[in-house]
């Protein structure tokens, strides 16, 4: 039987590839904060694989952001007491909790007491964060973890995103690049009137459903007026 993690690939490496050849910019973040480094940015489908275990462990599928490698990449920052900045995967192994997340899941999923045997399993992801490592008064990391896999809600995401900066790119297509692969894995979406859903870059680049849609639905601030009700001041207002 088909599961989620059947669209999020196993290898990392061909990931990281494909999202650093796709953004140049990071280049840039690098030089201008001074405490990054290329290896800090991982492709936004690592995020994958622990939604997955949180999924499992608490028997509903969560949100997993299976996009395309080359569609985004980000790094995670934290701020220690001693005022050093440091990218969180200068002290945690992302390679192998994200292997090991994938492999939790995917052993866990559809067994009998799967949230027990998943939540049991998730405490071993904790061995990939080396605190000696890490900026000095940030212990809290591993209890931030924790909270992301023990609450399964925003709470626990809250918690860890008010603790740490995300530094993100997102790398969208034109004419010249346009991937159809990266197109049917999009997980941003336009809604349009008429009751389609067209992925962002299908919507602004190669297709360019952007200039069919607003020649079909736009309206003068009149027209509106006039469809809506109220007056051409109130829509300015």
């Amino acid at each position: 039987m088909a599961t989620r993690t059947d669209v999020i690939e196993e290898d990392l490496v061909p990931l990281v590839d494909a999202a650093l050849a796709e953004t140049r910019r990071l280049t840039d973040a690098v030089e201008q904060t001074g405490f990054l480094t290329k290896n800090d940015f991982y492709p936004v489908p690592v995020a994958a694989a622990i939604s997955e275990v949180v999924s499992v462990i608490h028997g509903e599928g969560k949100l997993a952001f299976t996009c395309h490698p080359a569609c985004g990449i980000g790094a995670y920052v934290i701020r220690g007491e001693d005022g050093r900045y440091m990218g969180v995967s200068q002290f945690i192994d992302i390679d192998g909790l994200y292997a090991e997340a994938l492999q939790i899941a995917e052993e866990t999923q559809g067994l009998k007491a799967s949230k027990v045997r998943a939540l049991v399993k998730a405490r071993r992801l904790l061995k990939y964060v080396d605190l000696e490592k890490a900026p000095k008064g940030v212990d809290k990391v591993a209890d931030l973890l924790r909270g992301v896999f023990y609450d399964g809600g925003k709470a626990g995401l809250a918690e860890f995103h008010w603790n740490t900066l995300f530094v993100g790119a997102m790398h969208f297509m034109d004419r010249y690049n346009y991937d159809i692969d990266r197109v049917k894995r999009c997980i941003v979406h336009y809604a349009t009137p008429d009751g389609r859903i067209i992925p962002f870059c299908a919507y602004n680049t190669g297709p360019t459903f952007r200039t069919e849609i607003e020649s079909k639905f736009a309206m003068t601030f009149k027209e509106y007026a006039a469809v809506n009700g109220g007056s051409e001041e109130d829509i300015h207002t």
